[in-house]
C-alpha cells in the first residue's frame, strides 16, 4: 500500500511540472504571429487538458485513499 501511495505522489509531482512547464510554454506561445501560434497552441492546451485530467485522478484516488484509511477502526 505504501509503495502504491509513493507511486501517486511522484506522478502528482511530474503533473505538477508539467502543468507548470506547459503554462510556461503556453505564454512563449503567446508572443508568435498569429498563423504560427496555431499548431503550438493546440499542442500545448491538448497537453493541458490530457494532464489537468490526470491530476484530478491522482487527487482523487489521493483523496478517497486518506478518507478509507481515517474511516479504518483501530484494531
Amino acid at each position: 500500500m505504501n509503495k502504491q501511495r509513493k507511486q501517486q505522489v511522484v506522478d502528482l509531482i511530474v503533473a505538477v511540472l508539467l502543468v507548470l512547464v506547459a503554462l510556461a510554454g503556453l505564454l512563449q506561445i503567446l508572443d508568435f504571429p498569429e498563423r504560427a501560434r496555431m499548431w503550438p497552441m493546440f499542442v500545448i492546451v491538448a497537453l493541458l487538458i490530457f494532464v489537468g485530467l490526470h491530476l484530478f485522478n491522482v487527487l482523487r484516488t489521493l483523496f478517497q485513499a486518506s478518507v478509507n484509511e481515517s474511516q479504518q477502526p483501530d484494531t
